[in-house]
């Protein structure tokens, strides 16, 4: 025994990467006592560049490479059925608000909620504690967010751990974050909806936060833009909706939470409930309507109204929002007026989009003066030369806040709303859901406020750099560099 461990000191030894020493009993026992530092550091180095190459490969270059297939999308836009579903544009930030809380309020089954992201302030803790009592009175709730952007972090996890303990609400993240699928941080959930009792169904751009619904309580607000939908027969579009959100929930990159409840978890959850009691005296005080019953809405009636989304599909996704808009407007042949938070058209979405050289076609948008996304300025300034040349007038949105709703409108009879930028992201990479709703009495609501917005606006023929800081000059301009590369993830 005794010579086979001297043989072994000797190969060992042999080893420059390791050190051998016997044990202090004499034992004849060999340890091995550490592995040289220099090996470790180079391994750790190979094994770091190698990853950091998959994940570039991976989660960024592949996708600037588009299969361009012959697809067909489960949707027929010439055959728009008729429907005595109702409608109400919830354009005013407060009244957005109100409503979310009075449907909530007033649900008696089942609430589901579909979100990118949720805020860690008063509005926000105000809806958590509106979607818990709900869930006390036996309403089942089920909500699912985006797997990265979902804002639960630090502060804000008191509100997911209170919603995930609940034996009455599930709580699912579309695609985490993963460090062997890095192709998942492109593919996000973007989609804004919240369904009551499968009765009502508010769609459109409004994450939860008071930069979408409290004037004054953000330094970034924004302008948003929802539709409220009623069923009134047993076929609804809500129905539609209610199969889209099933199909989130079971996509495979869908993963639901479970709660184990911990000490810190706990002190987080106490010092969230502390802030939200703070959060509605401060609303009840200042803006009262928010709670109070908005039965006496007045809706609109529709002709009909149809449901379109993109494919729950990884790496670059199908363009069906965008081909069913394109054909849309083959179809109706109107002159069309698009609101848009930003607008980035690449050659990818011009091919989809050739519409767009056969009609008179407007857009309303936010001036790099006023937008908060600079990477979507960066985008749209590397591409300004195939927008300007498509679309004219461009009215560039320079008043107080910024846009962030999404909407087309078709002649005076079509209305097109919900999540969807016309951006390569929106286009390729993330969920968006729309409606396409024929009611004239809605197509006026949404102009009347289109025309407001236009007040504030400048043509962007006549735009400068006269009021941008320079900073922010310099910020745009290097983003630009950096970030042309990658115009197809923005």
């Amino acid at each position: 025994m005794l010579y086979v461990n001297i043989k072994l000191q000797k190969y060992f030894r042999n080893i420059k990467n390791f050190v051998v020493i016997r044990n202090n009993d004499k034992s004849g026992v060999l340890r091995l006592k550490s592995i040289n530092r220099g090996f470790v550091f180079k391994a750790v180095k190979w094994i770091a560049a190698i990853y950091l190459m998959y994940f570039f490969t991976f989660g960024i270059i592949i996708f600037n490479f588009n299969n361009d297939r012959d697809f067909e999308t489960p949707f027929n836009i010439s055959m728009i059925e008729s429907s005595n579903d109702e409608v109400l544009l919830l354009e005013e930030p407060i009244n957005a608000l109100r409503h979310r809380i009075s449907l909530i309020r007033q649900a008696a089954t089942s609430i589901d909620i579909a979100c990118f992201s949720l805020s860690n302030d008063h509005s926000s803790r105000i809806i958590v504690l509106e979607i818990l009592k709900a869930a006390d009175r036996g309403v089942e709730i089920s909500a699912i967010f985006d797997g990265i952007m979902h804002g639960f972090r630090g502060d804000k996890k008191g509100a997911l751990h209170l919603l995930v303990k609940h034996p009455n609400i599930r709580v699912s993240f579309y695609e985490p974050f993963s460090i062997t699928k890095p192709w998942v941080i492109q593919n996000r959930l973007h989609d804004k909806y919240l369904i009551v009792d499968n009765q009502y169904v508010i769609v459109g751009g409004r994450n939860i936060g008071d930069r979408y619904f409290i004037p004054g309580f953000s330094s970034d607000f924004t302008y948003d833009r929802d539709i409220l939908v009623k069923r009134n027969s047993s076929e609804s579009v809500i129905d539609d909706i209610s199969l889209y959100f099933s199909s989130l929930w079971n996509f495979k990159g869908s993963k639901e939470l479970l709660y184990n409840s911990n000490y810190i978890q706990d002190k987080v959850v106490d010092k969230y409930l502390e802030s939200t009691v703070e959060s509605i005296a401060l609303i009840e005080k200042k803006y009262p309507v928010i709670f109070e019953s908005t039965c006496h809405s007045k809706f609109h009636e529709v002709d009909s109204i149809k449901l379109i989304h993109n494919p729950l599909q990884r790496f670059n996704k199908e363009p069906w929002v965008l081909h069913e808009i394109n054909e849309l407007l083959k179809k109706e042949n109107e002159p069309v007026l698009i609101k848009t938070p930003y607008i980035i058209l690449t050659n990818r979405m011009l091919k989809e989009f050739d519409v767009i050289n056969d009609l008179e076609v407007e857009v309303i948008t936010n001036s790099r003066e006023i937008s908060p996304n600079l990477f979507a300025i960066a985008g749209y300034l590397n591409n300004k030369g195939k927008i300007v040349d498509n679309i004219s007038p461009i009215h560039k949105y320079n008043g107080e806040g910024a846009l962030h709703g999404k909407s087309l409108l078709v002649g005076d009879l079509i209305t097109v709303i919900g999540t969807y930028n016309f951006d390569p992201r929106s286009t390729f990479l993330s969920t968006e859901s729309m409606l396409i709703i024929e009611s004239r009495e809605l197509n006026e609501d949404i102009r009347f406020y289109a025309n407001k917005h236009k007040l504030d606006s400048v043509d962007v023929k006549d735009m400068d750099y006269e009021g941008i800081p320079i900073a922010k000059r310099l910020v745009i301009f290097i983003l630009r560099i950096l970030l042309y590369p990658f115009t197809n993830m923005l």
